[in-house]
This record gives structure tokens, sequence and C-alpha cells, in this order.
């Protein structure tokens, strides 16, 4: 059937990044299934982490913010950061803190709590180092009272990007909606940021040669599926599922992206 094919290059040296990085992203719809694939080579070893930065609002279209959505993320700490919101190797133990979802709490309980680095962020925008130790397992789950709905989510990647939509301002959605601040959560599956320069941390490196390929399908059930990266399920049934909002950024913090791929679902997002 009829695809979209979306093709760039980012140049060797473009933002201090090496090789010349050829990089394909895929979409196409069979039936009710929806696959995004993803492709990129560099000639030259460079770092390669390719994503979508999509906004969830589990609410439904239209939804003011995301305080009372109950999240859970399976990680006993964070990777904090410093005021370029950068982090440097250290870790911090989530325990007792704002940052703690080992057990499922709403989004705003303390999205306000006078806490170091929620100011730096203005909420939150953190790496949470999550326990899939290298396994296709799953790391968190969003739940929404109002519309039933219900989001699980599955990575073998050693993190993930919270980001509580700190900075949302007036950005035009369907129907005629408007967001702003927190009207939507990111989850992005990934490696540490500025992990190259952490010996703590581990990276992604892509090879010379080396052909990486990611590979995403959404069905009518809302079962999301990347061998190896992320599986995302959402309990209500859906009539489609697009990718509303798709943006592959080369990067995140000082790293170029960050691996995974998410999806949006109609009846609960931007």
């Amino acid at each position: 059937g009829d695809k979209l094919i979306l093709t760039t290059t980012a140049a060797d040296g473009e933002e201090n990044y090496p090789g010349n990085m050829e990089i394909k992203v895929v979409y196409y719809i069979v039936e009710n299934e929806l696959f995004i694939e993803y492709f990129a080579t560099s000639d030259a070893d460079t770092l390669c982490n390719l994503t979508n930065h999509a906004y969830f609002n589990l609410d439904g279209n239209g939804a003011e913010n995301v305080y009372e959505q109950l999240m859970q993320i399976d990680a006993d700490s964070i990777t904090p950061v410093d005021s370029g919101l950068i982090p440097h190797g250290e870790f911090m133990a989530v325990a007792g803190t704002p940052f703690d979802f080992k057990k499922a709490k709403p989004i705003g309980q303390d999205i306000f709590a006078k806490d170091e680095q929620l100011e730096i962020c203005g909420g939150y925008d953190h790496n949470f180092c999550i326990n899939t130790n290298g396994k296709f397992s799953q790391f968190a789950t969003v739940y929404s009272a109002k519309t039933g709905i219900q989001m699980v989510c599955k990575t073998d990647q050693p993190g993930v990007q919270f980001y509580s939509g700190n900075f949302l301002d007036n950005v035009k959605g369907k129907n005629g909606a408007t967001y702003n601040i927190r009207a939507g959560f990111c989850l992005e599956t990934q490696v540490y940021p500025n992990a190259i320069n952490c010996p703590e941390y581990p990276t992604y490196v892509l090879k010379k040669g080396e052909k990486y390929y990611l590979d995403l399908k959404a069905i009518n059930a809302m079962a999301l599926r990347r061998a190896g990266v992320r599986h995302i399920e959402i309990s209500s049934d859906c009539t489609m599922c697009q990718p509303d909002r798709f943006w592959s950024h080369r990067v995140h913090g000082p790293a170029r992206g960050s691996q995974g791929a998410i999806i949006l679902c109609r009846e609960g997002s931007l």
C-alpha cells in the first residue's frame, strides 16, 4: 500500500557529531495497523538514538492538564541535572523525594514541592533509571480515571525521560483545542543523556557502516510493538491511531536523540 517516507541527512560535524548520517522514517498503514520504521547509517562511529517526542493526555482531547492521571515508573534513581538540564554522571535515589513513582500516584501530587531538581526544570524533565536490566520489560503505567484509558509501557532501554509539559504554551491541537503548561506528558525511552561524557552511564554508539533499524506497529487494541525498544498498550479500544505529533530529533541534551518510539492514541492525546 501507500507509504510516507521521510529522509534527512545529518552532515559530518553537525552539532559536533562525527559522521554523515543518513536517516529514513517510513509510515504505512495495513488495514487497522500503523507501522513506523526507522533506519540510519553513518560513515563514522557516532551516537544515534531516534525517537519522537509524543505528548499524552489520557483524559482526552482538550483536557486542561495531566495532574490527576496516575503514573507509575519502575525506577530507583534518576540522573540529576545542572542548571543547563544536563546530568554529569551522578545518580539520585528517588525514595522519599517527589521523584518516587515506584507506586502509582497522581502526576501533580508532588510537582509543586520545594525541591531543587523540580525548581531547575520547572517540573519533571528528568531521566529515570528504569529497572529493565537490558530486558524487554514493563517500566511504566499511566491511568486516567476520567476516561478509563490505561497505558502500559515496555522497553529494553536503561532510561526514560519523563517530561511533564512544563513549557507548553498556546499549542494548537485538533478540534480547536489549545494546550498550555502541563497539558501533556512524555515518556521517552533512551540511554542516559550525556552518557558519552559520563563513564558511569551506559551509552549508545552506532558504529561506522552499521545499520540502525527500529520498527513500531500500532494495532486497533492500541498494542504498539518494536522488538527490543518499547511496547505500549492502552486498554481502551480506539478506532484509529495516528502520529499527530511526530518529532525525530537529533539532540537530547548533549547526546544525539533518545532511542525509542512512541505513538499517539486519538482518544487520549494532543
